[in-house]
């Protein structure tokens, strides 16, 4: 994982901790296994023969890809991040 995408994860998981609305910060599901990403698994498994370890990774890992793009973007479109080149990476513009 490049130094870009590390901090793409991150941003991705902190947006995703500021958008959670459910006063318990969990699922309203009595079971607590509702999670989406099992869910995910479950409907690649039921879908084809068999699937290997590398095709679940490699569907759910870009899915994941697509939406850090989305969240660095729209973070980048809002000023509060930027690329920047000599550092390698993306820098918050609180700082300046």
């Amino acid at each position: 994982m490049t130094q870009s995408e590390f901090l793409r994860t991150m941003v991705q998981a902190g947006r995703r901790g500021f958008l959670d609305d459910s006063p318990d910060g969990g699922s309203s599901d009595a079971t607590p296994r509702g999670d989406a990403l099992e869910d995910r698994v479950q409907s690649m498994v039921d879908e084809g023969d068999a699937v290997s370890w590398d095709e679940l990774v490699a569907q759910l890992a870009g899915d994941f890809e697509d939406r850090i793009d989305t969240a660095v973007q729209s973070l980048a479109d809002d000023g509060v991040i930027r690329f920047d080149p000599r550092r390698g990476g993306y820098v918050s513009q609180a700082d300046e």
